[in-house]
């Protein structure tokens, strides 16, 4: 998985609300509403189903800007590379599809940061939640109940000696 982007992020005039997963019949799935400056524009659905998302906009005017920010975001989180090594790989030549697939995936990327940032703002308010070493970056992250206090931060830091220590709980809600 790439870093996670979400934590510690700048807020962005575009959010995700209302965020729920979903079982679907190939896979999971989520629905969500498109926030601008706090405001719900649109909803967005992906059923798990094999099928496209499905976005429907309460204000079309903001549907362009959306596109464009979205897709500087899957730049920046590394979708659109990603997805251009995936095709190499496997021998697909681009279609014109090429910027429609990557703004799908962009809105997978984005749902699933925001879902890691909630799950880990959950986490940080009753645990002290933390990566080291190798763990940073992936989303693998180790829990410990109770609160960070400076002599957990020392304890932790101290098991984890020589290593670098990321703790979620210095960086969620940034």
């Amino acid at each position: 998985m790439a870093e996670l982007t979400a934590l510690g992020a700048a807020r962005a005039p575009w959010a995700v609300g209302a965020f729920k997963t979903l079982r679907g019949r190939e896979g999971l799935g989520f629905q969500f509403s498109v926030k601008h400056l706090g405001k719900a524009v649109a909803s967005v659905s992906d059923y798990g189903d094999g099928g496209s998302l499905h976005i429907h906009w309460s204000d079309r005017s903001l549907e362009s800007a959306f596109h464009t920010w979205l897709l500087d975001y899957a730049r920046k989180a590394g979708v659109e590379k990603e997805h251009r090594d995936w095709m190499v790989e496997h021998s697909i030549e681009d279609r014109g599809h090429f910027e429609e697939t990557v703004f799908e995936l962009g809105i997978q990327r984005w749902a699933n940061d925001h879902d890691v940032q909630a799950r880990l703002a959950r986490w940080c308010r009753t645990k002290v939640v933390f990566q080291a070493g190798e763990q940073i970056g992936t989303d693998r992250w180790t829990t410990i109940r109770g609160a960070l206090t400076p002599e957990m931060r020392t304890k932790i830091e101290r098991d984890h000696a020589g290593k670098t220590v990321r703790f979620a709980n210095d960086e969620v809600g940034r």
